[in-house]
């Protein structure tokens, strides 16, 4: 390979990890106002917390964005930068994990916690919003 073959192939790699940057930054930006659930088909936890949110009806209720990382290795990699944002070190990152207004929440205790949270503030919105209410 001669110096111009590789300057373009440099080049090339360099545009695409700066698109792939790009893409994670502004994916990001759309979804401050989601709550992002991290799973994996082999986890044990998650299965328990899929069971959960199914029998419970919540997943279209909170309108949950699912990332499996399993099998995704972009959802593995957008897990690892949004631990990063909530602070966790690598040693720190486990799932099930989710993400809600910039706080993470691991481990199917603190998300069922977070999930009751906001049933009980939609709850509460819903019954001081009179047009919402049926007659």
């Amino acid at each position: 390979m001669n110096k111009k073959e590789k300057l373009i192939t440099a080049i090339i790699i360099a545009s695409l990890i700066a698109a792939a940057a790009l893409l994670i930054y502004f994916e990001g930006q759309s979804e401050k106002d989601q709550i992002i659930y991290y799973w994996s088909y082999d986890c044990p936890h998650c299965h328990e917390l899929n069971k959960y949110l199914d029998e419970n009806g919540l997943r279209d209720k909170l309108n949950l964005k699912e990332k499996e990382i399993s099998k995704n290795p972009k959802n593995l990699a957008r897990l690892t930068v949004d631990a990063k944002k909530c602070g966790f070190d690598n040693s720190m990152i486990a799932i099930p994990m989710m993400v809600s207004q910039g706080k993470c929440y691991l481990g199917p205790t603190q998300i069922v916690e977070l999930i009751n949270g906001l049933l009980d503030i939609e709850e509460q919105s819903n019954a001081s919003n009179p047009a919402q209410t049926e007659e």
